[in-house]
């Protein structure tokens, strides 16, 4: 439901969640990297728009952070 998938690549935001739900906020941790994610519904699909560190991302990828960082925010829209 909530989408947070962990992959070779990166970390998949694929959530689809009801309609009514405004959004979430969950932590997940992945190969010693945590990440602040930050759900909001924008319109009434599920179709997902990303922002890592600031940085629009193409995609629903989080790419992996450069080594050493240790947490990533993530900010997620739906629409």
């Amino acid at each position: 439901m909530l989408g947070l998938r962990p992959e070779m690549g990166g970390l998949r935001i694929a959530p689809c969640i009801p309609g009514e739900w405004p959004g979430f906020r969950a932590t997940r941790v992945f190969r010693g990297v945590t990440y602040h994610v930050a759900v909001k519904r924008a319109g009434p699909g599920n179709a997902v728009s990303l922002t890592v560190d600031g940085s629009p991302v193409k995609g629903n990828v989080v790419p992996l952070p450069p080594a050493g960082q240790a947490e990533v925010m993530v900010e997620v829209e739906l629409q």
